[in-house]
This record gives structure tokens, sequence and C-alpha cells, in this order.
């Protein structure tokens, strides 16, 4: 793979397409079939209905679910809520005087996702897609770079499921 010089962040990026068509079409049918596979409703804007995300790294495939799923059907274990707020310190977020706009983002489907990932994975790749069923919160439009900085991602490409037009939302990612 050849490298690119990135357009607005400077820095190495390897060049990897764009998802369109029917491999985007592809990506996004998992989070539907999560989602039969797992009992849970189909996602409805405004209704308690949960956020599914699936991170796609390599070959493989890492699912995340938010904090409002019921209990049995969140991706998060009592050891990964541990790890989480491990990580929350880390980042300089787990500040008691934070806002809570600097912390919700670790309770929802993109984290759970990217935390799975990494979990099994080990070493991630400097690009990563990530397929939500949903448009992300403003918690995780302002964080996911530094979160994909920690998971050393270099650019995480955020897709969401019948989003027109089928671009993703790019985030760099920043600090450690």
């Amino acid at each position: 793979m050849f490298p690119a010089r990135h357009l607005m962040g400077g820095g190495d990026v390897p060049l990897v397409p764009l998802l369109s068509g029917g491999p985007l079409d592809t990506e996004m049918a998992r989070i539907t079939q999560f989602r039969d596979e797992n009992d849970l409703p189909e996602y409805v804007r405004g209704d308690k209905t949960g956020t599914v995300a699936v991170a796609h790294v390599g070959d493989d495939h890492f699912y995340g679910t938010n904090s409002g799923m019921p209990t049995e059907r969140t991706t998060m274990t009592a050891a990964d809520i541990q790890a989480m707020r491990a990580i929350m310190h880390a980042l300089g977020f787990a500040d008691p005087t934070a806002s809570q706009n600097t912390q919700q983002h670790f309770t929802h489907a993109e984290f759970a996702a990217l935390y799975a990932a990494s979990l099994r994975r080990g070493t991630m790749p400097e690009v990563v897609e990530l397929f939500v069923d949903r448009d992300t919160c403003e918690s995780c439009q302002n964080h996911l770079d530094r979160l994909a900085g920690y998971f050393g991602i270099k650019e995480l490409r955020v897709y969401f499921f019948n989003a027109p037009p089928p671009q993703p939302v790019i985030y760099k990612g920043r600090g450690r």
C-alpha cells in the first residue's frame, strides 16, 4: 500500500478507497443482521431502540452497543467498563469536574466497537471504518478524534446507516 499525504491534517495515511455501493451496503447490512440475531428492535430515531456500531478492521468485524440497550444485550461487560474508566483517565476525561459531554461517548456504541477491536487485535491499522445505525451525538463528534488517537488510528471513517450521500465523516486520530 502506498502512503499519501493527507490534505487536511498532514502526515502519511495509506491510500484506502472510500466505500460505496455494494460494499457499503454489505457493511451496513451487518448492523441489521446483528439486531436480528440479538432480538433487538430496528433503530427508530427518537425512540429507545439503542445504537449499534460495527468496526471493520482488516477482515474482522467488531460490534458495539450503547448503554441504552437492555443490560443483557449490551456488548460491554463489567471488566470492559473498568477498562473504559482507565481509558477515560488516560485521556483526561475522568476529572469529576469535567462536563458530562466530555465523558458520555464512553458508553456509546462507537466506543464499544473500537474498544472490542482493540482488545482482540492489539495493534490497530492506520485506517478503520466504523458503521453506525444513527448519526453520532455531539459528544462523539467532539471526541472521536482523541479516541481514535488513543487506539493508534490515524483515520477513522464513520459511515451512517441510510444517510445520503454515503460519504463518511472522517476523524483524524490525535493525542494519546
